[in-house]
């Protein structure tokens, strides 16, 4: 998800065509039609307290938050006149952070910074290779970033990496 080049909210419909128009430079103004004077024709509430339908959109429910924390994150660097970068951290193992990331607008590759339970380790530039060549990730899929972890990383501890520039958040992870 964090790869698309846009992603609208149906619920943020109007942060979406700001966002849209900042990202490609374009005016869509928005149009009310078809629309209903109601929240919703849906009684999420009693959605919700069906247990047998909860499980089943469990996994839409996880993936509508991170949506919207996502679209977000966007639309705040986007009113800031910022850029945002697209990244995600992919794993941490072997004592290694492993993501990939890109600029928005630019193929200046991204510097990440990566911190472990808020305290700074480094930082390193999103140059590697990385499987999303495939996908036509810019700069010929050198998009990817790794950076050894410090020897001592204890069990529950949150690593975090951010755009050193901007400070947008590109992924937490608990080794």
């Amino acid at each position: 998800m964090q790869a698309l080049g846009f992603m609208g909210i149906t619920e943020r419909y109007d942060a979406s065509l700001a966002l849209l128009n900042a990202l490609y430079g374009v005016n869509i103004v928005s149009v009310p039609r078809n629309v209903h004077d109601s929240k919703s024709l849906v009684d999420f509430d009693a959605l919700a307290r069906n247990a047998t339908l909860a499980g089943l959109l469990a996994d839409d429910a996880t993936l509508c938050e991170i949506a919207v924390v996502f679209h977000q994150q966007r639309v705040r660097m986007a009113a800031k006149c910022k850029p945002f970068a697209h990244g995600h951290i992919d794993a941490v193992e072997g004592g290694v952070v492993r993501g990939w990331t890109w600029w928005s607008r630019t193929d200046e590759p991204v510097m990440v910074s990566v911190m472990i339970d808020g305290a700074y380790i480094g930082q390193v530039r999103a140059l590697n290779p990385d499987p999303l060549a495939e996908w036509n990730a810019p700069r010929g899929g050198r998009v990817g970033f790794a950076l050894l972890l410090p020897a001592e990383l204890a069990v529950n501890s949150t690593v975090r990496c951010t755009v050193a520039s901007t400070w947008q958040v590109l992924g937490e992870f608990v080794v």
